[in-house]
């Protein structure tokens, strides 16, 4: 039962309050604390107690705990008994991507708060009712939880409650430290008189005894579960060897009367944590024993699946040192939706037609209204009769994408028939110019909305493979793309590119010359290289069936190239 449905079916509801361990922690200290907050959390989920995670509410910098539990957890643990806090005190694009894997991960629902305004880093929104908001325009079904605070003037923290824009189905009360029940009560009165309908969850202190003092009657009309929680500063060690008799129960044992215990549950009150810790640390020892060691290039590849797999997207992935070989293919052989990626295979189309002298560089084009085309570019704003050259029409195409160039620079080689004709001639029997401009936008307005338009899978603007693309790049790095000067001409136009959000979004110390292809938030690629002395890194990734947050989309793909950047300045 997840913890929604708990809260609304009457019942009270008991819960755990851990904080992760922080993230200034030395390795061995924070691997430590990490095997004790994975302990507490398998043990506390599977007696049926719901566990929430905090996240720098206070100020203080705590390790990603979405990242962690995904990763170290397994799929043992009953995901739905977790909810994960998430506070504005982090990057906008931070938090959407952060709701969108809880999501994909499978929790259930997460807690949205502001964090304290006095230390650490500044919110990304002003207060958390915002934040929510944001989210539920990106559609997350993922329950969000809100705060009040009872001790508070209680017709205010009611205003809160029943404003549309709490944007909430459940609240969390302030953890009860100095517990004041007549406080309490007068907000469950004000609440019940407002007609609050949201179930509350109401946090308790490291005496347990004082959750009987909130008045259950009252919580239930209000629409209130009751939860009981543990004090932060016990929230780290499930066996704390200090913890013993009342404090320790009420941190893993605080359940109704005569609840019977789960299966297998024995506990042993007077016993160290230690000794649970040596037998897991001797279990993770003994598996590491039987496991052959990963080589840096594997370690490599199962971080980027890790990182793929936060994201509800078909990846393919094709990643190549040119130096020393090493490559990564995640369904690099996948055919997939290039959008605006096809363009590279069409300037490759028009540099060989150059070559064989069927046009020029300098060749003038004027702009005729009938040729402009919407979405991405800067031509369509221009006037009638402005004058470009050919060289201007390849880099607007590249650079900012440019869909009236590219639809100049189609009519100019022939149409898609050519450029599909070269990619044969190459080998590159996958890559396939689909559809012009005008053909795929004629489409996109006739459909009834552009998701229907790309699940029905008709209209492709491009269809390539992540290996395929990749080789092309490899072919423009190594100079036999066409001719050395051709090629040169080539990166030197893509180093140019305007669109940094992807590939180069965290990458330093490189140069990343690369061409994006975009129809959010389903599609997202980009292919591009990362230059530097000694090492040149082809990265192509496209992304597909992905119905989430664009920027969340985005970021990933950032996070792998800069797994990559990282891997290989490290290796130089």
């Amino acid at each position: 039962m997840d913890l929604l449905t708990a809260l609304r079916s009457g019942a009270s509801v008991f819960a755990a309050e851990l904080r992760p361990p922080r993230a200034e922690l030395a390795a061995t200290e924070g691997i430590d604390a990490w095997i004790d907050t994975y302990h507490a959390v398998r043990r506390l989920t599977r007696q049926g107690t719901f566990v929430f995670l905090t996240d720098n509410a206070v100020g203080a910098q705590e390790e990603d705990n979405l990242r962690h539990l995904v990763t170290n957890l397994g799929h043992d643990v009953p995901r739905e008994r977790i909810v994960p806090f998430l506070t504005s005190k982090h990057t906008l694009d931070y938090c959407l991507s952060y709701a969108e894997r809880a999501q994909q991960h499978g929790f259930s629902a997460l807690v949205v708060l502001g964090g304290d305004k006095s230390v650490g880093i500044p919110r990304c929104v002003g207060h958390a009712w915002q934040l929510r908001q944001l989210l539920r325009q990106r559609s997350h079904t993922i329950a969000l939880g809100g705060w009040a605070n009872p001790h508070a003037d209680p017709e205010r923290q009611v205003d809160f409650l029943v404003d549309p824009g709490f944007n909430a189905e459940f609240y969390l009360t302030q953890v009860v430290s100095h517990f004041d029940a007549d406080k309490v009560s007068r907000f469950l009165r004000a609440a019940e008189r407002r007609g609050v309908t949201l179930p509350g969850l109401f946090g308790e202190s490291a005496d347990a005894r004082r959750a009987s003092r909130i008045p259950a009657r009252a919580c239930r009309r209000a629409g209130a579960g009751v939860c009981v929680w543990s004090d932060r500063r016990r929230c780290l060690r499930a066996h704390d060897p200090h913890a013993g008799g009342r404090r320790r129960a009420a941190f893993l044992y605080q359940q109704p009367p005569g609840r019977p215990r789960a299966a297998g549950i024995r506990e042993h009150p007077r016993k160290s944590g230690c000794d649970g810790m040596r037998s897991l640390i001797a279990l993770f020892l003994t598996a590491a024993l039987q496991t052959q060691p990963q080589t840096p290039l594997q370690r490599l590849q199962a971080s980027i699946e890790r990182t793929t797999k936060s994201i509800n997207a078909t990846w393919g992935i094709y990643v190549k040192s040119l130096e020393t070989s090493e490559e990564i293919a995640l369904d690099a052989d996948r055919q997939m939706e290039t959008m605006s990626t096809i363009k590279i295979p069409l300037m490759v189309e028009a540099f060989e037609q150059m070559k064989a002298g069927k046009f020029r560089l300098t060749d003038k084009y004027t702009f005729a209204q009938a040729d402009s085309q919407p979405g991405t570019g800067i031509i369509q704003r221009l006037d009638p009769g402005a004058a470009l050259t050919v060289k201007d029409l390849i880099t607007l195409m590249v650079i900012v994408s440019d869909n009236t160039a590219t639809e100049v620079l189609y009519r100019m080689v022939g149409g898609i028939d050519a450029v599909n004709r070269r990619m044969d001639a190459m080998g590159l029997k996958s890559t396939r110019a689909m559809s012009l401009p005008t053909a795929w936008f004629a489409a996109l307005r006739a459909a009834p909305s552009s998701e229907q338009l790309y699940r029905e899978g008709k209209h492709p603007f491009g269809l390539s493979t992540p290996r395929e693309m990749g080789r092309l790049l490899e072919m423009m790095e190594r100079g036999t793309l066409v001719d050395k000067a051709s090629s040169d001409l080539m990166l030197q136009i893509m180093r140019g590119q305007l669109y940094r959000t992807r590939i180069p979004r965290y990458v330093t110390g490189y140069r990343v010359p690369h061409k994006t292809g975009d129809f959010l938030p389903f599609v997202g690629d980009d292919v591009g290289m990362l230059e530097a002395d000694g090492r040149t890194i082809v990265v192509s990734i496209f992304t597909g069936n992905h119905f989430g947050s664009g920027e969340a989309l985005e970021n990933a793909i950032g996070l792998v190239a800069k797994e990559v950047a990282d891997y290989y300045a490290y290796r130089h």
